[in-house]
């Protein structure tokens, strides 16, 4: 399980990890869990809707970002052809990537907002679909008990999910 959350990690992030890591020899199980620990952090999520279609998850992102009052914060991330998030092709070049290029939600971006995301770069959910994000924070915060709690009198089916995310150089 942990050699592939890492295989999955890198294989995500694989044009932006710096060389030596993406290339790194891991001898071990063990090897590969501390790689784990110090590259990543727990992040926990409170998702409203989970839907294979993105014109569905932009009409609840708009819904919740009215009904709670917060911030709708999409990172100038576009659907591709393929399926998924991307940044613009510019975008992914200035900072040295293939096109498209997505960088998963969680890293030091923190708090209540509403963002569409996609599970291509979280390992632990569900492949395939567009996620409409109410808040992120430490595992089990107050912010995310309270963005859960806010969350689920307007959207009953609202839940809330952990990913491991890489925190690591992505440059």
């Amino acid at each position: 399980m942990t050699r592939r959350l890492l295989q999955t990690l890198i294989a995500i992030s694989a044009a932006a990890l710096p060389a030596a890591v993406a290339h790194r020899a891991l001898a071990s199980e063990e090897d590969v869990a501390e790689y784990i620990k110090e590259a990543t952090a727990q992040v926990e999520f409170v998702i409203v809707k989970s839907t294979v279609n993105y014109d569905e998850a932009r009409r609840i992102a708009a819904e919740a970002s009215r009904r709670l009052r917060e911030p709708m914060k999409l990172r100038d991330l576009s659907p591709t052809s393929k399926g998924g998030l991307s940044f613009a092709k510019a975008i992914c070049e200035e900072n040295g990537w293939d096109a498209p290029c997505y960088v998963a939600r969680g890293r030091y971006d923190d708090g209540a907002y509403v963002s569409i995301e996609h599970t291509s770069g979280y390992p632990e959910f569900k492949p395939n679909l567009y996620i409409v994000v109410v808040a992120s924070d430490r595992k089990g915060s107050a912010l995310i008990k309270k963005a859960a709690s806010e969350a689920q009198k307007i959207f009953p089916d609202s839940y809330r999910r952990v990913a491991q995310v890489y925190m690591g150089c992505i440059h």
